[in-house]
């Protein structure tokens, strides 16, 4: 008995020649490609996700420019001038109205960039979930694009939270190949 036989006895926990050689190394050999071929398409999944998320991520960076577009607009127009007959330097009032006219110009133009990036990213993630079969367009389109969670969907589509979670998973298999088209933009 050689040293391997030995080694392949202790892995295999019985203490009869249970494995030969060209078979243990056969199963290291597809364990090590399993191990990269999972390593891969973690990848693969994480740059799905990535991509699909960055839907709400710009639905939440728009709202959060409307909201601050909106306290600029509010402290803008709480600025008044006050009417006096003695004269005074400049610098007053139509300074601070100048300025925050000039801020809301610029933020206008942003908020106005990141809309229109959010409905591009928006309309070419629907197409690509449309592609999909039905159950894998409904998982993910909710969760997605509608931001409901596991259990909403699940509920919503009657049927049970590991359903959901499988036809997620192959729906983020049938994308791994696409979200390579497209650049994820910039948030």
């Amino acid at each position: 008995m050689d040293i391997l036989d030995s080694n392949v006895k202790k892995r295999c926990g019985s203490k009869r020649k249970c494995c030969p050689r060209w078979f243990f190394h056969l199963g290291h050999i597809l364990d090590t490609i399993m191990d990269r071929k999972v390593g891969s398409m973690e990848k693969e999944f994480e740059k799905v996700i990535d991509w699909l998320d960055q839907v709400k991520m710009l639905d939440e960076l728009v709202n959060a420019k409307c909201a601050e577009r909106d306290q600029l607009w509010a402290l803008a127009t709480k600025i008044t001038p006050e009417v006096s007959d003695m004269p005074h330097g400049g610098g007053g009032v139509s300074d601070k109205v100048g300025n925050a006219a000039i801020k809301l110009a610029k933020l206008a133009e942003d908020l106005n960039d990141l809309v229109d990036r959010y409905v591009d990213h928006k309309q070419i993630v629907i197409q690509e979930l449309e592609k999909l079969p039905p159950k894998q367009y409904g998982v993910l389109h909710r969760y997605y694009i509608r931001y409901m969670t596991w259990e909403e969907v699940a509920e919503d589509m009657d049927v049970s939270k590991m359903s959901v979670w499988r036809w997620w998973q192959k729906g983020l298999e049938n994308l791994a190949g696409v979200v390579d088209c497209y650049t994820i933009p910039v948030v």
